[in-house]
């Protein structure tokens, strides 16, 4: 994306079909939640953390961008 004019980026490409079929994976809370389970259940501190970055982060969209 290095080079594109973000009016591009958050114009056109953020509203695409593949982008928000990514969006919707990686904004799973319930996926996240589950990779947190197995993360606990193996022991993994990267994966622990990991997980709840991204728990974090989905809780903090939640609040900042829930009318988007």
């Amino acid at each position: 994306m290095l080079g594109t004019d973000p009016k591009i980026v958050f114009g056109q490409l953020y509203f695409s079909d593949t982008w928000q079929s990514i969006f919707w994976v990686d904004n799973s809370i319930i996926l996240w939640g589950i990779g947190l389970g197995l993360a606990l259940a193996l022991r993994s501190r990267w994966a622990i953390a990991l997980c709840c970055a991204a728990l974090l982060h989905l809780g903090l969209d939640l609040m900042l961008h829930h009318d988007d």
